[in-house]
C-alpha cells in the first residue's frame, strides 16, 4: 500500500501513531540539521533488528517497543518510563516515535517516496499561504526555495560529486566497523552467551557457578556440541554484522547526498518519505475551503 498510495498504514492503522496524535497539542519545529541527524536512528534500529532476527537471537522491536508496556499495563519499568516520556514529547512534537525511532516507518518511507499516487495538498493551485507547513505535525511540507540566492552551478556539481564518492566509502567503513564487533554482538545469542559463561567458569572454578551453567551440566550438555553451534552462530554474525554496518553507512551517505541536492520550488510540496498521511494540511489549505462557481 505504501508503494501505491504512501504511508497509509501510519495514518489509518498504527495504534502507536494514534496515541501520539491524541495527545499532540502544539508542534515545535526542529532545525533541519537536528531532524536529519535524528532520522538516522530508525535505520540503525532497523539494521540491528534485522541482524538479531536473521541470527535467531532476539526480536528487538518486541523487547524495546516503548508503548507495549503501556498497553499491557505492565512490563520493564525502564521501557515504560521511556514510553511515557515519548508521550510527553508528543504533546509538543508531532509523532516523535514515528519520526525518529520507528524502524517500520523507515521502511515505509522508502516505499512511500516511490509511491505511484503522490499526495497533493490541493488541486486548485498553491497560493503559498504557508498554512499547510504550519499545520503539518511531522514537518513533511517542503517550503518554496525560489527566493533564495541562486548557487553557482559549479559549486553544486562539486558538492554532489563529493558526496557521491563518499557514499561507497561510508558504506565500506560502516561494514568494517560493525563487522569488527561481530563477536561482541553475538553475545546476544543464548548459545554464545552460555558458552562464554562455561569458558569463564572453566578458567576460574572458584567462581560461583551461574544458574545457566548449572542447568547445562545437569541436563548433560556436551561442550563440544555447544562449541560447534557457537562457531556456526558467529559465522552468521560475521556476515550479517557486515551487512548491517553497510546499511547504516549507506543510509548516512545517502542522507548527506540528499541534503546536498538543492531543487528550486515555487510552491509548497509534500515530502512523501516523511508524510504520515494524516491529512491535516488538506483541511488547513484555504484553496480546499474555497468553492468553485460550479459547486455553488
Amino acid at each position: 500500500f505504501a508503494l501505491l498510495f504512501g504511508r497509509v498504514f501510519c495514518s489509518g492503522v498504527c495504534p502507536l501513531g494514534a496515541l501520539q496524535e491524541l495527545v499532540n497539542v502544539r508542534n515545535f519545529r526542529l532545525s533541519r540539521a537536528v531532524s536529519a541527524t535524528l532520522s538516522m536512528i530508525p535505520w540503525v534500529y532497523l539494521a540491528f533488528t534485522i541482524l538479531y532476527a536473521a541470527t535467531r537471537s532476539q526480536f528487538l522491536i518486541c523487547r524495546l517497543d516503548p508503548f507495549v508496556g503501556i498497553f499491557r499495563l505492565g512490563g520493564d519499568i525502564g521501557i515504560m518510563t521511556f514510553g511515557i516520556l515519548l508521550l510527553i514529547m508528543s504533546v509538543f512534537i508531532g509523532r516523535p516515535f514515528c519520526q525518529f525511532l520507528c524502524p517500520y516507518g523507515a521502511l515505509l518511507s522508502v516505499f512511500s517516496a516511490l509511491s505511484w499516487k503522490k499526495l497533493e495538498i490541493t488541486d486548485k493551485g498553491c497560493i503559498n499561504c504557508a498554512l499547510c507547513g504550519l499545520s503539518c505535525p511531522v514537518d513533511a511540507i517542503r517550503t518554496p526555495q525560489s527566493s533564495r540566492t541562486k548557487e553557482e552551478r559549479r559549486t553544486g556539481v562539486r558538492r554532489i560529486i563529493l558526496f557521491t564518492v563518499l557514499l561507497p566509502v561510508l558504506t565500506f567503513v560502516g561494514s568494517v566497523l560493525v563487522g569488527s564487533q561481530s563477536d561482541s554482538l553475538s553475545l546476544a545469542h543464548k548459545d554464545v552467551y552460555l558458552y562464554e559463561l562455561l569458558l569463564r567458569q572453566e578458567a576460574n572454578p572458584k567462581l560461583e557457578e551461574p544458574l545457566e551453567v548449572e542447568t547445562f551440566h545437569t541436563m548433560g550438555g556436551d561442550t563440544e556440541v555447544l562449541k560447534a553451534k557457537v562457531d556456526a552462530v558467529r559465522d552468521d554474525y560475521e556476515l550479517y554484522a557486515h551487512l548491517a554496518g553497510a546499511l547504516i553507512g549507506f543510509v548516512i551517505g545517502f542522507k548527506l547526498l540528499k541534503l546536498s541536492l538543492k531543487r528550486r520550488r515555487k510552491t509548497y510540496e509534500i515530502d512523501m518519505a516523511r508524510c504520515t498521511a494524516c491529512g491535516k494540511c488538506f483541511n488547513y489549505c484555504p484553496q480546499n475551503q474555497r468553492k468553485d462557481k460550479s459547486e455553488e
